[in-house]
């Protein structure tokens, strides 16, 4: 009888083992897919941010731009007074406007291989998460 007992609270403590064994294993399957819901929510805010910052580029290149346009047609207007120092002055600032447009137009380039670059990754981790 003392055998039998003995037998089975070895089996008891087996059991208690093996159960605590599977709900720690639960619990860090639920939490490695609580970070990777977490990183998911980053990666997308950090896709989102890269977005808005080559939108704010495209904007700040399209005003150089308009810029640019304003000051051809002041130099225009002032070689048509035979305003010549303006026109010359005009102009300068024209290609100052222009230069302008196109380091925006690099620093474009170069934010869209990075969003594109973020989507990639994006889409990769999403696989993963999936």
């Amino acid at each position: 009888m003392r055998r039998l007992k003995e037998i089975s609270e070895r089996i008891r403590e087996n059991i208690n083992q093996f159960v605590e064994a599977v709900d720690g294993t639960d619990s860090i399957l639920d939490e490695a897919i609580f970070e990777m819901k977490e990183r998911l929510d980053e990666a997308k805010e950090l896709v989102a941010i890269a977005i808005t910052e080559e939108q704010k580029l495209k904007l700040a290149r399209q005003e150089a731009v308009d810029a640019a346009n304003m000051w051809k047609e002041k130099a225009d207007t002032a070689l048509q007074n035979n305003d010549i120092a303006s026109a010359s002055e005009a102009r300068q600032r024209r290609q100052q406007h222009l230069d302008i447009a196109d380091d925006y137009k690099c620093q474009i380039v170069a934010q869209q291989a990075v969003v594109a670059s973020l989507k990639t990754a994006l889409r990769e981790f999403y696989q993963q998460f999936q």
